[in-house]
């Protein structure tokens, strides 16, 4: 009978009876579907991780490794598999992407398998494939038809751009990767400091032997992000680590031999290089002995032959003189002699004159002479005698000086003539010394263009040669510097880290994690709030049925009989609102939240792994069946201590009190009586009163925890841009800025900027435990950030840190544990 009336009452307050079951089955879908979901998203995790085989170790050395370093690896126990890959950051271009940082990575086999979303796989050594999340749709294109080329941008280090085969890359298809299990890429050393996308190339698009990375697979089946999976990989670290340094010294080996073996042949080449300069020095300083000689002969038989120009010049200009002289002596002589012969000439006029009249005297006496007396006559005669022996004495006398004349005129003319030949001599003399002059002139001209040439030539020889010895030298300082960076060459080191630095891995657990926090706080409101509406509405309830419970325990019934009645009705709507709940929030929720997480993850299409947790299932229908039966329990106590004569009747009221207010008379007797009646029923059914408080408090703090996250979320912007970081602009470089290029900037932009601090920041991957997170690194000098970073925290500026030294955010530390004097490490794509 009891149980049809159970049952009747059930139907007859059936919304009385939804409410308890549903307030339960919201309470219970809240608590088991949040704490159920990182069950769930860390199986779905493991199921990808699982299918496209993510490393579980990744080994990096600071010498790299080859296929030996493999081998040995691979044969370490406990490892399933080990693949070697090749990971470089580089600037891309292309129509889509501009000079943007992509990570370039080889193709592997067995360890972290490409999904493949669209287009192909890679299958020529210049084709690849990009990522699907981030560059495919940069590209705007799901079948890549035309979707072009990866082009590395000519603004990259000729080192990396050795490292490629290629300066093109055809995309043929789009991936996603187990590598990058959300949307965050890392950080690079290249342009901004973030890597935008991934690309994926066979191993023969890179043109290196070595790898920068090797992949390890345990044999271990343990699921991911399990004490079990830590324990096995705890288990192998330390043996993988031994092989990771006996790679690391065989790797050494190798790479000093390779050193050795290229110095060898560079000093080989270099003492050729040295061989070669000396012969040809020795050679083209014997061409220039010989010319030289050759020169300082034509000097010397120059100078002789200008010796006897001047010497010919100077017998040519004694003998000119000498004819003149004699020339002049000539022409005196000639006047002379013609003025003496003009004097003879005169003589002889005269001289025949007085013969003439001599003779006519002779005649005229031998005419007379008859006449005349003989003595008269032989003195006339004697006299006339007289005269003509002195006009033969004249005669001959002007015959001497006629032939001394002759003499003297001949004499002239053998002078003339002497003249003449000494004038012709002269003038040969003179044209054979122009003409030697020429050919000395000539002479002087090729032995000075000889000597120029000589003296280019020797210039050319010495440049040549002083420009090959400094060249030897720099190859025997280069050769020397390659000797001590053989002998520094410090052996390998090797380096082994799990999962936990891969940041969508690391971070994918601390995002399931935060969800589980969630579930320890949220459903204990909505447990509140159940018990509370289950004991509101039994009290209520019991109340109503008083008489009935006095009538069933007047005919009989014991009172556990009838408080299982009501335990029934409260129980049995929290049991069905319990299990309802479970499967529902156990299926609802992890739905939800793994499309919330699907912008940032790139395996949301998947499935998400159900899981029927039987422990949290337990918890749930006893948590649920605790606070529905125990606040019956609780309502209906009372009541069954009364005796069933008492029950049947109404319920007395309760004894009125004087309460607190009524012996504050300035307070009370200002009240009215509706309010004071109001007062008294307050304190009388204190209940009730608590019951309405806590539940009234319980949804103020839920409204009041609401506001405050949306005024605390907008305020952030405001404060971090007016209290932390106080600058309006940054500019970022693709170069380093030298001192000199800071001054031009700083000249440039100083008339449009009041300030200008130049500081470095690039991005890293900071590893906190078995955390990896992406950390922002800005330095500058000793003097900090004046003016531009405020570093405070609640008590007060903090000093900017000295070497070695960094300071971390608040959030860091809390989310992270770090305290004052702890180590972070700081990992930079592949270099550590």
């Amino acid at each position: 009978m009891l149980k049809k009336t159970t049952l009747r009452e059930i139907k007859g307050s059936l919304g009385r009876y939804l409410a308890i079951m549903l307030i339960v089955a919201l309470g219970v879908g809240f608590f088991s579907g949040l704490k159920v979901t990182k069950e769930d998203m860390i199986a779905t995790a493991d199921d990808y991780v699982r299918e496209y085989a993510l490393y579980d170790f990744e080994l990096f050395s600071s010498l790299g490794f080859d296929d030996e370093s493999v081998r040995i690896i691979g044969d370490t126990g406990g490892i399933k598999s080990a693949e070697g890959s090749v990971t470089q950051d580089i600037l891309v271009e292309s129509s889509a992407v501009t000079d943007e940082v992509i990570k370039f990575m080889s193709m592997t086999k067995d360890v972290n398998r490409l999904c493949l979303k669209y287009g192909r796989l890679p299958e020529k050594p210049d084709e690849c494939v990009v990522d699907a999340d981030q560059l495919a749709s940069a590209l705007e294109t799901e079948d890549l038809a035309g979707a072009g080329e990866l082009v590395l941008s000519g603004n990259n280090d000729e080192d990396d751009l050795e490292k490629f085969r290629y300066r093109k890359y055809k995309i043929v298809g789009a991936v996603t990767t187990p590598l990058y299990m959300n949307f965050e890429r890392g950080s690079s050393e290249l342009g901004n400091g973030s890597v935008s996308g991934f690309a994926v190339i066979p191993g023969d698009g890179f043109d290196s032997d070595l790898y920068t990375e090797i992949y390890v697979k345990l044999e271990s089946g343990a699921g991911a992000y399990s004490d079990e999976y830590d324990e096995a990989c705890d288990e192998v670290k330390p043996e993988l680590k031994k092989a990771g340094k006996a790679a690391a010294a065989a790797r050494y080996e190798d790479v000093v031999s390779e050193a050795r073996e290229k110095l060898d042949k560079q000093k080989k080449k270099y003492q050729d290089k040295v061989d070669k300069v000396e012969r040809e020095k020795k050679k083209a300083y014997s061409e220039l002995a010989s010319a030289l000689e050759k020169i300082q002969d034509g000097e010397k038989k120059l100078a002789s032959g200008e010796k006897k120009i001047k010497a010919g010049k100077g017998k040519i200009r004694k003998s000119e003189r000498l004819l003149r002289k004699s020339s002049k002596a000539i022409s005196k002589n000639e006047k002379k002699i013609k003025k003496n012969r003009m004097k003879l000439n005169a003589s002889q006029k005269e001289l025949d004159k007085n013969s003439e009249e001599v003779a006519k005297q002779k005649a005229e006496l031998e005419a007379q002479k008859e006449y005349m007396p003989e003595e008269a006559y032989k003195q006339a005669a004697a006299q006339i005698a007289a005269a003509e022996k002195e006009l033969r004495a004249g005669q001959k006398k002007l015959d001497r000086g006629a032939a001394k004349i002759r003499a003297g005129e001949k004499k002239i003319a053998k002078g003339k003539k002497q003249i003449a030949a000494g004038k012709r001599k002269a003038a040969a003399g003179k044209a054979e010394i122009k003409k030697n002059e020429k050919e000395l002139k000539k002479a002087r001209e090729e032995l000075a263009d000889a000597r120029k040439e000589y003296e280019e030539g020797k210039a050319e020889a010495d440049d040549k040669f002083a420009e090959a010895d400094e060249k030897l030298q720099d190859g025997a300082r280069k050769l020397e510097k390659a000797e001590k960076k053989i002998r520094k060459i410090k052996k390998g080191k090797s380096y082994v880290y799990g999962r936990e630095i891969n940041i969508g891995y690391s971070t994918f657990e601390s995002n399931a994690g935060i969800v589980e926090s969630i579930a320890t706080v949220f459903p204990l409101f909505f447990f509140l709030v159940a018990a509370l509406v289950c004991m509101t509405t039994m009290t209520r309830m019991i109340d109503e049925q008083r008489t009935q419970i006095g009538v069933l325990k007047a005919l009989g019934y014991s009172n556990h009989s009838v408080l299982a009645t009501y335990l029934f009705y409260s129980g049995s709507a929290a049991l069905t609102g319990a299990i309802s709940g479970f499967f529902i929030g156990c299926k609802v929720f992890p739905s939800v939240i793994w499309h919330a997480y699907g912008m940032m993850l790139n395996m949301a299409d998947r499935p998400v792994a159900y899981n029927i947790n039987v422990p949290l299932l337990a918890v749930s229908l006893v948590t649920a069946l605790v606070c529905s039966t125990g606040a019956t329990w609780i309502s209906c106590a009372q009541d069954f201590s009364v005796a069933p004569a008492q029950l049947i009747r109404p319920k007395a009221p309760k004894d009125g009190k004087r309460i607190l207010l009524e012996r504050i008379p300035f307070i009370w007797n200002r009240l009215g009586f509706l309010r004071k009646v109001s007062m008294r029923n307050i304190f009388r059914y204190k209940k009730r009163f608590f019951m309405m408080v806590i539940g009234i408090s319980g949804c103020t703090a839920l409204l009041i925890a609401g506001f405050g996250i949306s005024t605390t979320v907008k305020n952030v912007a405001e404060f971090q841009y007016s209290e932390i970081e106080k600058y309006d602009y940054t500019v970022s470089f693709d170069t380093n800025m030298t001192k000199e290029k800071q001054d031009d900037f700083t000249g440039y932009a100083g008339e449009h900027a009041r300030n200008i601090l130049f500081v470095h920041s690039s991005g890293a991957d900071v590893t906190c435990g078995r955390t990896t997170v992406t950390a922002n690194l800005i330095a500058s000098d000793d003097k900090g950030f004046p003016g531009f970073i405020d570093l405070h925290d609640g008590q007060g500026d903090i000093a900017f840190p000295g070497k070695g030294e960094a300071v971390v955010c608040r959030k860091f530390r809390d989310h992270y544990n770090v305290k004052k004097g702890d180590v972070i490490t700081v990992k930079e794509g592949s270099k550590h």
